[in-house]
């Protein structure tokens, strides 16, 4: 969006709303190249899910953090890539707890 003088004003909370499109479409290509259901990190619920592997958008570092034939994309911490194939769970709003 623009102001009268021509500068970029940026509406609230765009870049939230920005981040949840990205993760929705990168999310719906990974659910059909790999025969998985993607699902927000609350619907794959707080109980042990398996990090799967980490995926880089433009909006940051991801986990890809997978339940069954359901899997979720959180936010990356760095302490995840020594987990890589355990389980880990997902504290909402906060991404992954050990």
């Amino acid at each position: 969006m623009t102001n009268k003088s021509g500068q970029l004003v940026a509406q609230r909370r765009m870049l939230a709303e920005l981040t949840k499109r990205e993760i929705s479409k990168v999310g719906s290509g990974l659910a059909k190249m790999n025969n998985l259901n993607h699902v927000s990190p609350s619907e794959l619920g707080t109980s042990n899910a398996k990090f799967t592997r980490s995926i880089r958008m433009a909006s940051g570092r991801f986990a890809m953090m997978q339940k069954g034939k359901e899997f979720a994309l959180v936010p990356w911490k760095q302490a995840m890539q020594m987990r890589k194939g355990k389980g880990l769970g997902i504290e909402a709003g906060n991404g992954i707890s050990r």
